[in-house]
């Protein structure tokens, strides 16, 4: 499996209060982590772009050269291999 992460985007569309995360979760990733909680604190390294509001993230990716994306509610614990396919 070949698997690229594009671009990450966590906050509220809806508000349009979002904040690019691609960074930190490619670090995590490239570390070999399984997963990360995708929250204020563990996938957004304490950045929070719409306080006191329900957020998600949005994962744009490739796996084996076809391009995916994905969006996941605030807290989902992120496991690279099972989620993103």
């Amino acid at each position: 499996m070949q698997l690229t992460i594009m671009s990450v985007s966590y906050g509220s569309p809806a508000k349009k209060r979002v904040t690019d995360i691609t960074k930190n979760i490619r670090k995590v990733f490239e570390s070999g982590a399984p997963t990360i909680k995708l929250n204020t604190d563990d996938g957004a390294a304490g950045v929070d772009p719409a306080p006191y509001t329900p957020k998600e993230t949005t994962i744009v990716y490739t796996i084996n050269g076809q391009r995916k994306q994905k969006t996941f509610p605030e807290g989902y614990k992120l496991n690279f291999k099972d989620d993103l396919q």
